[in-house]
C-alpha cells in the first residue's frame, strides 16, 4: 500500500452486546494454543462464546479440549488470534499501519530500506490473516470493523492491494466476500502503475483474482460511456504503431 494514515491508535469495533459478570465468572477459561504457541493465551469461555460463532458451537458441545482445558488450533496465524484476543475484550482493532506493525511486532522505519521493505510487508500481511481468521472463526463483529478499516484505506485511491495479502485472502474466503469485492476494485483504481512496490506486488496476484480485474475494468468503461463521459481510448503508440496516415483516418 501506498501509505499509512495513522498513527498507531485504536478503534472500536462493533460488539455482541454487554457479557454480565456472573456470566464471565462462572464460565470458566481454557487456554487456546493457536498458530504454534507454546505458551497460550487464558481466555474465557464466556467471552469466547458470545463474539464467535466457532466457539460458541464448539465449547457447547465435545470439542478436542483436553482435560486440563487446553485447545490447540492449528493453522492460524498467532499474532492474527492475539488480535482476536484483543478484541474480544476491548472492542478494539489496530488503526493504521503503525498499530499493525507494533502486532506484527516490526518497526517500519530501521534505517535499512531492505528490512524497512520486510517489515512494511509483515505488517500489512497481519492485517489481511486478521480478517481470514475472523471469518474463520466466524466472528462478524471484527470482520466488520475490518471491513471498514479496509475501506478507509482505499476509498481515495492513494492505496493498492497487497499482493500476497490479495492471495491468502483468494485462497481462504468464499468468492462472494465483500473484501474480495473491494480489493478487486481498490486494484482496478490505482493510478501509479509503475510504483516499483506496486509492480513487486502486482506479481503475486492469483490469476482468478486478475480476471476479476478486468471484468471490473470493463464494467467501470461501460459506466463511463453510458454516464456521457469521455470514454478511454486506445492508444497506438502504446503498442509501437506509428501514427496513422491520411488515408487510414480516411478509411476509419
Amino acid at each position: 500500500m501506498a501509505k499509512a494514515k495513522s498513527k498507531g491508535k485504536v478503534r472500536s469495533g462493533k460488539g455482541q452486546g454487554t457479557l454480565r459478570i456472573s456470566a464471565v465468572s462462572h464460565g470458566g477459561s481454557i487456554i487456546v494454543k493457536a498458530g504454534g504457541s507454546q505458551e497460550g493465551l487464558y481466555l474465557h469461555k464466556a467471552f469466547l462464546s458470545n463474539y464467535s460463532g466457532y466457539f460458541e458451537g464448539a465449547l457447547s458441545g465435545s470439542f478436542s479440549e483436553t482435560e486440563d482445558g487446553v485447545v490447540t488450533i492449528q493453522d492460524v496465524d498467532e499474532k492474527a488470534f492475539n488480535v482476536f484476543a484483543d478484541f474480544i475484550y476491548h472492542h478494539k482493532i489496530p488503526d493504521g499501519l503503525k498499530g499493525w506493525a507494533e502486532c506484527a511486532e516490526v518497526e517500519l522505519k530501521t534505517g535499512n530500506t531492505e528490512t524497512d521493505d520486510m517489515n512494511l510487508d509483515a505488517a500489512l500481511l497481519l492485517w489481511y490473516r486478521t480478517y481470514i481468521l475472523a471469518d474463520r472463526l466466524l466472528v462478524p463483529a471484527l470482520k466488520d470493523a475490518l471491513l471498514e478499516d479496509f475501506f478507509k484505506e482505499f476509498e481515495d485511491g492513494t492505496s493498492y492491494p497487497h499482493g500476497q495479502g490479495v492471495k491468502e485472502v483468494v485462497e481462504n474466503l468464499m468468492d462472494t466476500d465483500p473484501l474480495i469485492d473491494l480489493l478487486v476494485d481498490a486494484q482496478c483504481l490505482w493510478p501509479d502503475k509503475g510504483n516499483p512496490r506496486w509492480m513487486e506486488s502486482f506479481e503475486k496476484l492469483p490469476r482468478d483474482f486478475l480476471a476479476r480485474v478486468t471484468l471490473k475494468l470493463y464494467t467501470f468503461w461501460e459506466t463511463d460511456r453510458k454516464k456521457g463521459r469521455k470514454p478511454r481510448v486506445l492508444q497506438r503508440s502504446d503498442y509501437g504503431l506509428p501514427p496513422r496516415t491520411p488515408k487510414q483516418k480516411r478509411m476509419d
